[in-house]
């Protein structure tokens, strides 16, 4: 039997996750990515990256990360970060340029493209560790996509993600954006969603501070999504 499970992870399971999700398989055979990098967190950058880009890399990783400390809050999460330098990883497996977060039962996984190698999207990459963190890997798969982007973008200073992306459309509206679809459609109404969240979490946060955004955070997710 037990054979028989694994010839079904080798053979069926494994290419779908590997079709459905290039950044998950990434982050599953992450220790084969590039080179292992000194540093207080857990680093690796491709091989092409001198030892002055590296150096730099690591810093840029400490500032981003003493900005989620000082905007929200103490983080608890350690996930592997992974500086890619080209469009595919291991020459199969695409994956966004500029940042995303994989979160697996043991692990999770930062990766960052050469659009993403700035404190804006390294820090909104790891507050999405931190909530995976906090959450556990099956809370955080039901956690309402808007809801994980807004409290991320609170660290993310990118001009195309302020209010002035609605063009005065009431920003509630992503609240009713579930799942997968506040990520889909033309360029412009992602960017839209993204800052509708943002401005969401911001006015949030103005009238009830952050200390009861993690208190919510950490107990009653219906609750938190309620007070919303």
């Amino acid at each position: 039997m037990k054979i028989k499970i694994a010839l079904f992870l080798t053979f069926i399971a494994l290419p779908v996750v590997a079709w459905a999700s290039p950044g998950t398989s990434i982050c599953l055979a992450s220790s084969l990515v590039g080179k292992k990098v000194p540093s207080a967190v857990s680093l690796r950058a491709s091989n092409s990256f001198s030892q002055q880009q590296v150096l730099a890399l690591a810093k840029m990783v400490d500032i981003a990360l003493l900005r989620v400390e000082e905007q929200l809050w103490q983080t608890d999460a350690d996930p592997e970060i992974l500086f890619l330098d080209g469009s595919k990883v291991f020459g199969l497996f695409g994956y966004n340029n500029y940042g995303s977060s994989h979160t697996l039962p043991h692990k999770t996984c930062l990766l960052i493209g050469t659009k993403g190698t700035n404190i804006d999207v390294i820090a909104h990459e790891f507050v999405h560790a931190d909530i995976a963190n906090r959450l556990g890997y099956w809370q955080n798969l039901w956690f309402p996509s808007w809801l994980n982007e807004g409290i991320a973008m609170q660290v993310d200073t990118r001009n195309r993600y302020d209010a002035s992306a609605l063009n005065g459309v009431d920003p509630d509206y992503v609240k009713a954006i579930t799942g997968s679809q506040f990520y889909r459609g033309e360029l412009e109404q992602v960017v839209k969603n993204y800052a509708a969240s943002k401005s969401v979490i911001k006015s949030w946060i103005e009238k009830n501070g952050v200390p009861p955004l993690l208190k919510l955070l950490q107990g009653d997710q219906a609750k938190l999504s309620e007070s919303l």
